[in-house]
């Protein structure tokens, strides 16, 4: 396991802003969550990476670089910021051991229209980072027959985890496993195990059920030149996520990316 993470934090206030790394979405925070910090090292290339904040993205996944059709109109302390920090293991942001590595901040002037999305970029060399992943080799997902081929990946996943199984869905992210171990030293036996005992301790609770698949709600989202899917809906929900419970709660979410591998759709992030 490694001691030193790399960990990307974004941040917004009285505003919706979308990270990406080399062209993947990595999350999108808005009022009703505006900070999201995790580890991106199965995002990163050897070399040259590119950080993007996308202030204000259009109102689906799929829409969210388009130009909005009305200005944004930010208000007093309307603000977003991405940084990437370098943080030993167990350590938070305010630690003196935590080093920064860029920073990038948006905030306009209160009560001027602003053009959106509002697109801010850094790119740093990180030669010691990331690896060649797999999917970079994949096929790109640039016909309708191989999108159909991700609903019907999702279809399959989906109707597993319904059933309480969640082999189908293990069988397909075999390379997203690997590539935790490979950015991260995670055991591959353990980390199947792991999510094995989670799903069923999940699917085992009184009312589970997986939330059904809707064509006219999906949003699959083609992304890092065509390589990637985005497997999300229009309200940027995961597709693969169970239903909500009375009291409004998802238990269950598996937001994931496919690759088209050996002419397969397989999860590798």
């Amino acid at each position: 396991m490694i001691q030193d993470y790399l960990i990307l934090e974004t941040k917004v206030r009285k505003c919706a802003a979308e990270a990406r790394i080399n062209g993947i979405p990595i999350c999108r925070v808005g009022p009703s969550g505006p900070l999201d910090s995790r580890a991106v090292h199965e995002f990163l290339f050897p070399g040259r990476n590119r950080f993007t904040l996308s202030v204000e993205p259009g109102p689906t996944p799929s829409q969210a670089l388009s130009a909005a059709a009305e200005p944004f109109i930010p208000g007093d302390k309307t603000s977003s910021s991405l940084r990437l920090m370098s943080m030993p293991r167990g350590a938070f942001p305010e630690d003196p051991g935590v080093h920064e590595l860029f920073r990038i901040d948006w905030t306009p002037p209160p009560g001027q229209p602003v053009e959106t999305p509002a697109v801010l970029e850094r790119v740093l060399e990180m030669p010691n980072a990331g690896h060649r992943w797999q999917w970079l080799d994949g096929e790109p997902f640039d016909t309708a027959a191989s999108l159909q081929a991700v609903t019907d990946m999702l279809t399959e996943c989906r109707d597993g985890m319904n059933r309480g199984d969640p082999e189908p869905f293990i069988e397909r992210a075999q390379a997203r496993f690997r590539a935790m171990l490979a950015a991260y030293g995670l055991d591959v036996s353990d980390e199947i195990a792991i999510f094995r005992e989670e799903f069923r301790s999940l699917a085992g609770e009184a009312g589970f059920q997986m939330q059904g698949l809707d064509p006219l709600t999906m949003d699959l989202r083609v992304c890092a030149d065509e390589k990637l899917v985005d497997c999300v809906d229009r309200s940027w929900e995961p597709l693969l996520r169970s239903a909500k419970l009375p009291n409004g709660v998802t238990r269950l979410r598996y937001p994931i990316k496919v690759a088209r591998l050996g002419g397969t759709v397989q999860v590798v992030l």
